[in-house]
């Protein structure tokens, strides 16, 4: 097929976009299959003579008449068929089928002659059929063709499937041993099943897809599924799996394979077959259907008892003729289907094991590990290439899926799971089977299985902490930090190469203390402790290893009195009090790298008596103050936080007192609190009048704003969380109403500005506010049931609406005290100044007197 077969380019195929450039639809198909041996003119067919031949009554028989029509047709198309006969082809094509299944199978030879035809380019001739009418007659001929293979005739079938696969876009067919395909994984940290496989036959151009949109609605599935039972030759049903793995490529064709049982009859014919190329095709075609929009169905169809049975078959003989590289490849193409398979159909997993599916692999998987032979006693052949470096990847991802199964997973746990894990989570391992494999190769399997510990923790939280499993986590990571940055023994610096390797483990083990306390206490005494601190104290470190090390260290700690001792005494307040105060050239870092040190500081350090003692003297409220002075709002509401269970001790009051702030060292916290609150106010759109005060329409809530109220609004009654208490957590103004209790309210009477001075009398009676939403929440719950309280408690209901009102009209009154009050001040202050500057002009003007009377005096 002429090379620009491939030069295809995309063109809109609407109707509309052809009406307004008429001709485009034949030249696109001139561009799909072009003809460079077109002659300039073409001898016409007289169709409706031909037609007559086959349907008369008199010639219907004459099948020697019809061979040599074809045999006429092949020298006139020799060039290639026209674009405007493709409808009369499709015609004689299906009376030629009628006639062979009648008895006419002399006409088989000159019509396979004819076939050869028709996989060459279609010629452009210019007429004036709409779109739609070509793309008719490209379905009406590709239906036409493929049901031919009805015939059952070899040859034909053989002709008819090379027709076929080059109009569906394939190209010529090369060699068979060219057919093989490499699988390419992409293991992202976090994301094991994020497998790829490279395959050309989807590498689609635009035009291809057009093409092949209209063939997908054709019978070629439907046809070709039917005749694979029937072909025997190679050649023949390879032509055909070509075909099905063309079409697979299609949403809508995988839709048609798997309501015609393609899947199925490929999976048995997969089983039987010898030729590598088949295993190949029919695992590239499994593979498409399952990532399609059909992938659950054609999931459940792959994960019957009898389907999971031959895979298992498959999966066995690939792997003990493992010793050629074609078959390790196809053996790992086979595990990303059954991957796929665990992944989208769940009742799979306890098949896997019930088939013997899920025994076979772990045999064959860890043979080099254990040194254990398969099943029949054969050993597998494992070398120490790509190939079976893809192999270990892919097992750890299989494993992983299967045991989201409860029973496979305790099924693993019995054959050694946890051994073959360990064994690989030794870089000085003396097994052969692991140090046959470079630093990064093995540091990239060792990140695998820390992630799938980390998901396994959990689970096997009691199999990890009761045996040696932290002991040897321990060891893993004291070796684990140095090689994680380091350079490895071929000289290839590997800090880009594999990352992540420390920060894994570091995940590991705070999903392993969030457990609980037992899980805790266990890591705790392990000497955990000394590691994460002299990682917080190694300043070339990432900050990444930076941040979670500081969550690690906070959660040991959580509610664990021994843990906080050991964090303390191991100078682990000293070590994480510069985090607080960290920089860096990315905002995100930094906040990050803060954040995780205030966790830190409140997880460890808060109810510690000599650690919130070492806190105080190294400064670590002044850097605290200073987060929450300067911090996004997420690290406010967590600094905040700290701070008030800081405060619970006496001794940190003074600390708090003497801060100032940054902007105005005459500024202290009781000013940082209101300007937080200020803050506040303003996101949530409360209603205030003009000078700040509880507005004289919104007495009834003075909390409230517009935020507030849309949250009401669209709640609903059903639901468990009150808006008024989910409130508190989520912004500030709960904590600066209990950072002022611990503080004091009237000491900042007197030193704070008017403006200051009115939010603070609002604070003051926060909580009052509170209790009074909590009741109107219950008021409107109960109104919404359509409950009637009983009449002492609808007082009480009443009284406590009546109450809030109350006390906003006593802060506001007080809050325009505190107005009048200054303004009399200022105005007192403003009748001084006036005062001063009378009598200060009234001296002046006695003295120039006096000086003009002495004038006067002595001139007299």
């Amino acid at each position: 097929m002429p090379a620009a077969q491939e030069l295809y380019t995309h063109h809109d195929t609407s109707t509309a976009y052809h009406d307004r450039h008429p001709g485009s639809w034949e030249r696109r198909i001139h561009q799909v299959m072009p003809s460079f041996n077109q002659r300039g003119i073409q001898k016409r067919v007289e169709w409706e003579k031909v037609f007559d031949v086959f349907r008369g009554k008199l010639t219907g028989t004459m099948f020697d008449r019809h061979a040599a029509i074809f045999d006429r047709l092949e020298k006139i198309h020799k060039d290639g068929i026209p674009l405007k006969d493709l409808g009369h082809v499709a015609t004689v094509l299906d009376l030629v089928r009628e006639k062979i299944l009648e008895g006419g199978t002399v006409i088989i030879p000159n019509l396979c002659k004819y076939l050869v035809i028709c996989r060459d380019p279609f010629i452009d001739e210019k007429d004036d059929r709409s779109v739609a009418e070509l793309q008719e007659d490209l379905h009406r001929y590709a239906n036409a063709l493929s049901d031919l293979v009805r015939t059952e005739d070899i040859d034909v079938i053989q002709h008819v499937a090379e027709a076929v696969f080059h109009l569906c876009g394939g190209p010529k067919l090369a060699h068979l041993q060219a057919e093989h395909r490499i699988v390419t994984t992409q293991l992202r940290e976090g994301k094991m099943e994020a497998l790829e496989m490279e395959n050309p036959a989807l590498s689609l151009e635009r035009a291809d897809a057009e093409l092949l949109a209209i063939m997908q609605k054709t019978s070629i599935i439907k046809n070709f599924t039917r005749i694979l039972e029937v072909v025997q030759g190679d050649f023949t049903r390879l032509t055909i799996l070509r075909v099905l793995r063309r079409m697979s490529a299609s949403p809508f064709a995988c839709q048609q394979m798997v309501q015609e049982g393609t899947l199925d009859k490929l999976g048995h014919l997969m089983e039987e077959a010898d030729d590598d190329a088949v295993i190949s095709i029919v695992i590239e075609t499994l593979w498409n259907c399952l990532e399609r929009e059909e992938q659950s169905k054609a999931s459940s169809i792959l994960s019957s008892e009898d389907s999971l049975s031959r895979l298992r078959s498959i999966f066995h003989r690939l792997s003990v003729n493992s010793h050629r590289q074609i078959e390790r490849q196809l053996r790992n193409e086979l595990l990303i289907v059954c991957i796929s398979i665990g992944v989208h159909e769940p009742e799979s997993l306890r098949l896997f094991a019930g088939t013997g599916f899920l025994e076979e692999f772990w045999i064959v998987y860890t043979q080099a590990d254990f040194g254990v032979g398969s099943a029949d006693g054969r050993h597998v052949f494992a070398a120490a290439d790509l190939e079976e470096y893809e192999f270990k990847q892919l097992g750890l991802v299989f494993i992983k899926v299967l045991c989201r199964h409860e029973a496979n997973l305790g099924m693993f746990l019995e054959r050694g799971l946890l051994r073959f894990m360990f064994m690989y989570l030794d870089f000085d391992s003396p097994e052969s089977a692991v140090n046959k494999w470079n630093l990064r190769q093995i540091k990239g399997l060792q990140v695998q299985i820390i992630n799938f510990l980390e998901k396994l923790a959990p689970t096997i939280s009691r199999n990890f902490t009761h045996g040696d499993g932290t002991a040897h986590l321990l060891a893993f990571l004291k070796s684990a930090i140095p090689k994680d940055r380091g350079i490895d023994q071929d000289g290839c610096n590997l800090t880009s190469e594999v990352v992540g390797l420390v920060p894994a483990i570091l995940r590991l083990l705070f999903n392993i203390s969030e457990l609980g306390a037992e899980e805790k206490g266990v890591l705790g005494g392990d000497g955990y402790f000394d590691v994460l601190l002299e990682l917080l104290c190694d300043k070339s470190q990432p900050s990444d290893v930076w941040r979670i090390t500081l969550l690690v260290c906070s959660s040991l700690c959580q509610e664990t009195k021994n843990n906080k001792e050991t964090f303390e005494a191991g100078g682990g307040v000293e070590a994480a009090i510069p985090f607080l105060k960290y920089h860096s050239a990315n905002p995100n870092e930094e906040n990050l790298v803060q954040l995780a040190a205030v966790e830190c500081v409140w997880g460890a350090v808060c109810g510690s008596s000599n650690s919130e003692e070492k806190f105080f003297a190294q400064g670590g409220v002044f850097a605290l103050l200073d987060l929450l002075e300067r911090g996004p709002m997420l690290i406010k509401r967590h600094a905040l936080g700290c701070i008030l269970d800081l405060a619970e001790n006496s001794k940190a009051l003074p600390h708090l007192m003497e801060w100032r702030t940054n902007k105005n060292e005459h500024q202290g916290i009781g000013h940082l609190l209101i300007e937080l609150w200020t803050e506040e106010e303003r996101k949530l759109g409360v209603y205030r009048d003009q000078q700040g005060t509880v507005s004289t329409t919104h007495l009834h809530e003075p909390l409230h704003g517009t935020d507030t109220r849309r949250r009401i609004l669209t709640s609903n009654m059903t639901d468990e969380n009150s808006p008024a208490i989910g409130e508190l957590s989520e912004n500030l103004r709960a904590k600066v109403y209990s950072m002022f209790c611990k503080l004091g309210f009237e000491q900042y009477q007197d030193i704070l500005p008017l403006n200051y001075r009115i939010k603070l009398t609002l604070i003051a009676k926060y909580l009052d506010f509170k209790i009074g939403e909590v009741w109107d929440e219950i008021s409107a719950e109960l109104e919404y049931e359509g409950i009637r309280p009983v009449t002492p408690d609808l007082e009480c209901v009443s009284t406590a609406k009546e109450v809030t009102v109350d006390k906003a009209n006593v802060v506001l009154q007080q809050q325009l005290e505190l107005i009048k009050i200054q303004r009399e001040h200022d105005r007192a202050e403003e009748l001084e100044f006036y005062e001063h500057f009378r009598q200060r002009e009234s001296m002046k003007k006695r003295t120039v007197d006096g000086s003009e009377s002495r004038q006067r005096a002595r001139r007299a």
